[in-house]
């Protein structure tokens, strides 16, 4: 169809006029903004005065596609003049939709009570019997939610049914949308949902992108507030996004991303909320949001608590006070200062926390705060007295906190945890026992199959109330270690890491499964002399328990004769230590001074512990030690894997489970694939000679997938009888503070962009003894205190690996051909992983080669697995030849 041009000029007749404000409003509603602009100013400039009613027509029709586009400078002051013009002419109607119009420009740039005088002027200029009223009710309902939910829900009723008799679809589009917003605040989700749902249906229908990347961007936060469909809340956000941008709406894409940092929070992923968040905030002060900043300065806070960044939080919940003050009033606030004072809390600053408080205090007093807010003050003071050794006081103050929460199952668990921590630091360990079952039995309740989706993902998200995740365990432990409970603190310390476990896998369905049931993790809880009966001959399990904030370390050694604790120092000394080890690993640097440090604080002790026959350690690190190369810190004199095959696990009842003999012979290789081109990897060369010279120490048996035939797919469609190892030379990211950009890359087609995440590495399934993540720092990841394995290898494990071999740090192309070479021939002779591991690593020390390379390679799981049947006459790996009569089959 062709579009007549009007022509419009100084002589331009009414009809003229109307055709070109026609054309106006249709390049408008397709979202050409540059074409509706300027037809838009034609109409103004020869409407002989754009006050006419043509004129204001069009200036309103102008200003609101500046506000979809979100200048509110320049529609601001166009809309004012519009005001006062159609005052001066009598329009009430114009003047009513400007009015309407300049509210919410007004709210978001902090000026509520200018948005509110707008909306009070507009409905007395058109009551809700007027024609077009119902939009105008709708659109009062939206500024009113934040105040009144009671005149706000009558308001969208009223306009509603007007939309409804009036047969104004676009209207009621934007009603049910508002109507969606309203149940939203009142905490009513399935009905809000079943709003916005209609909305979304109707705005779709009548093609209004605009409309429709509103209400996704609403539905996303639905979503992700009540945590009921993380996936279907990172969906929803993405697609506002997409669809805002093609409109040229800035604000909506803005909100979207606010949407996906909080998604991330959502799940625990600190990496992803932090770029999310920022990408909103630059975009909400260049917009002039300061809604959309105050939103984002609260993320950001809870980003960095979750992160660990403590002292950054609690400067960000202090910045984020002071803008939601300005924008909402003082008791906005309540939230931030209870979370600013629980990092306080954390940081050891107590006065300052006590401060913050008792502003809380008088705060909720004078808004007359109950429910769950008000419980949280005991809380606080609680943790206070805690740390001040007022150990009565502040079991007072928990046990006031769990008689207010009732049965909200997190809140049973914080609030029992805090009370055992109380009564172990006091000295009463029968006590301590009691309330910390209870409040694991609380726990059960949300991994039983009738556990509420949302509790669990509060209970793993980075938006808890309590921003201490261990909940005082670590110290806890370490009480009845030293009350010579031994026995009684290894159990706690497993049922700890067993919750732990559960959160972690938990988080990662979250971000796959739409509507999926809770995940039910085996964990059951053997008791210790069941344990060390599973305990091979030689072999010692060696777990360790952290806390922060100065909480002590214990480390438990587990043998078949027995299990012994050690009380070392807070994690929280070693720290720095153990970042600057893996750096200076990386670089190649001298390391000696800090691996005989560690090696003293972490292993001397624990090493006086174990029988003379021990020449196995399973080591279950705990948050920052799962970072630390335990076969390079030096115990002696001498690093720790010339004395020990080591191995690490997620939990002791893990290192524990019967180990199965190989499931075949041959290795599945994959090498230099073909990247794609939007993640900017660079090509890796040397990997093909690296899947070449494993396979060569394999005994030729298996099959190389290299350049485009390295493809994920070949991996989720393999038939896995008679293959043993998956070895993986490839590139990998690995968040230290997140899972959703956790990935590895392998070669693409048509439909698969290459990148494989953490949620479908877990669904997959992969049953092999053993894989080989040859990329740099696979074993890295989102580690949070006694969570054990992240990153990658622990989907891994979960869809059915029996060990992953990984790296610690960055490696660089062709650096581990030589270690991987002597690893497969060690494998070859019949070795279990473990030894060869061990066996090649020192073979490369005897042969003065640097730490950087044997030691960036460790096991996770159990290092028992014999991928390969001995080779008659199979030489060690220290006298290996290379040597082969088939040629590996490879795949390209």
């Amino acid at each position: 169809m062709t579009l007549k041009t009007p022509v419009v000029g100084a002589a331009s007749s009414q009809q003229q006029l109307l055709d070109a404000l026609a054309v106006a409003t249709m390049h408008r509603l397709r979202y050409d903004h540059r074409a509706s602009d300027l037809w838009h100013s034609r109409v103004m400039a020869n409407a002989n005065s754009w006050r006419s009613d043509l004129g204001r027509l069009a200036a309103l029709g102008y200003a609101t596609s500046l506000v979809t586009r979100w200048r509110p400078d320049s529609a601001l002051g166009l809309l004012q003049r519009v005001v006062r013009d159609a005052q001066g002419a009598g329009d009430a109607r114009t003047e009513a939709e400007a009015l309407m119009l300049m509210a919410p420009l007004l709210g978001r740039r902090g000026q509520g009570d200018s948005a509110q005088a707008a909306v009070d002027r507009a409905s007395q200029l058109l009551p809700l019997d007027a024609p077009g009223a119902a939009g105008r009710a709708c659109g009062t309902a939206i500024q009113l939610r934040t105040r009144s939910l009671r005149a706000a829900d009558s308001l969208v009723q009223a306009g509603l049914r007007a939309a409804r008799v009036e047969r104004d679809s676009l209207t009621l589009a934007r009603c049910l949308l508002a109507e969606g917003m309203v149940l939203e605040a009142r905490g009513s989700q399935s009905a809000s949902g079943g709003a916005l749902n209609q909305a979304l249906l109707l705005a779709g229908a009548l093609h209004d992108q605009d409309l429709v990347a509103s209400i996704e961007q609403w539905m996303a936060y639905a979503f992700v507030s009540y945590g009921s469909n993380v996936p279907a809340a990172r969906r929803y956000a993405e697609r506002a996004i997409a669809r805002a941008t093609r409109t040229e709406n800035p604000i909506t894409v803005a909100w979207a991303r606010l949407n996906l940092a909080q998604v991330a929070l959502r799940v625990g992923d600190a990496a992803v909320a932090w770029r999310n968040a920022d990408e909103a905030m630059r975009s909400f002060r260049r917009l002039g949001d300061a809604q959309g900043e105050a939103n984002v300065a609260i993320l950001q806070a809870q980003a960095d608590v979750l992160g660990g960044r403590l002292e950054e939080g609690v400067a960000g919940y202090a910045r984020a006070e002071a803008v939601i003050t300005a924008v909402q009033g003082a008791n906005a606030t309540l939230q931030l200062k209870f979370r600013r004072a629980m990092a306080l809390i954390d940081l050891g600053r107590l006065r300052e926390a006590e401060v913050v408080t008792d502003s809380v205090q008088v705060l909720a007093t004078a808004a007359g705060v109950q429910g769950i807010l008000r419980a949280n003050l005991p809380y606080l003071r609680g943790r206070v007295a805690l740390k001040q050794g007022r150990f009565d006081e502040a079991i007072t103050g928990f046990q006031r906190f769990l008689a207010v929460v009732g049965s909200a199952r997190h809140d049973q668990l914080d609030g029992n945890l805090r009370v055992a921590e109380a009564h172990a630091l006091a000295g009463r360990l029968a006590l301590s026992d009691s309330f910390y079952t209870i409040g694991m039995r609380a726990l059960d309740g949300l991994r039983g199959p009738n556990g509420e989706r949302a509790d669990i993902l509060r209970l793993m998200s980075g938006q808890r109330f309590d921003s201490d995740t261990d909940l005082g365990v670590a110290t806890i432990v370490n009480r009845f270690v030293l009350g010579g409970q031994v026995e009684r603190a290894f159990s706690v310390a497993e049922s700890e890491r067993a919750r732990w476990l559960w959160i972690q896998r938990s988080r990662r369905h979250a971000l796959d499964t739409l509507e999926a049931a809770p995940v039910i993790l085996d964990d059951r809880r053997l008791d210790v002399a069941e344990l060390q009966s599973l305990v091979p001959p030689r072999t010692a399990v060696v777990s360790f328990v952290t806390g922060r904030g100065g909480e002590p370390t214990t480390a438990f050694v587990m043998w078949d004769g027995g299990v012994r604790a050690a009380s070392l120092a807070p994690i929280d000394s070693m720290r720095s230590a153990i970042s600057r080890l893996t750096t200076l690993m990386e670089d190649d640097r001298p390391t000696r001074a800090i691996t005989e440090s560690l090696g003293t604080q972490l292993l001397q002790s624990v090493v006086r512990l174990l029988p003379p026959t021990t020449t196995h350690l399973r080591i279950v690190p705990d948050g920052q030690l799962y970072h630390v190369p335990f076969d390079a810190l030096v115990v002696g004199g001498q690093p720790l894997v010339m004395r020990y095959v080591t191995s690490t696990v997620p939990s002791v009842r893990l290192a524990l489970a019967p180990s199965q003999g190989s499931r075949g012979g041959r290795v599945l290789a994959f090498g230099d694939p073909v990247f794609d081109s939007r993640y900017g990897l660079s090509r890796l060369r040397g990997s093909e000679e690296e899947v070449r010279a494993v396979i060569r120490a394999a005994r030729d048996q298996g099959t190389a997938l290299l350049r485009t035939a390295a493809q994920g797919n070949a991996i989720a469609t393999a038939d896995w009888r008679g293959i043993s190892t998956l070895h993986l030379a490839t590139h990998a990211r690995v968040e230290d503070h997140g899972l959703f950009e956790t990935a590895i890359y392998l070669s693409g087609n048509a439909t698969d962009d290459g990148r494989i995440g953490t949620a479908e590495l877990a669904r997959w399934s992969v049953p092999v003894d053993l894989v080989v993540l040859s990329a740099c720092r696979t074993v890295g990841g989102f580690v949070a205190t006694g969570e054990g394995v992240q990153g990658l290898v622990g989907p891994l494990l979960e869809a059915g690996a029996r060990a992953v071999a990984a790296t610690y740090w960055d490696v660089r192309d062709r650096s581990l051909v030589q270690l991987m070479r002597l690893f497969y021939e060690g494998m070859a002779t019949g070795a279990t992983a473990g030894d060869a591991l061990a066996r090649a690593k020192r073979v490369l020390i005897q042969r003065g080669v640097s730490p950087r390379t044997w030691a960036s390679v460790g096991i996770v799981g159990d290092d028992r697995v014999r991928p390969f049947a001995a080779a008659p006459n199979a030489r060690p790996a220290s006298e290996s030849r290379f040597a082969g009569t088939n040629r590996p089959r490879v795949a390209r």
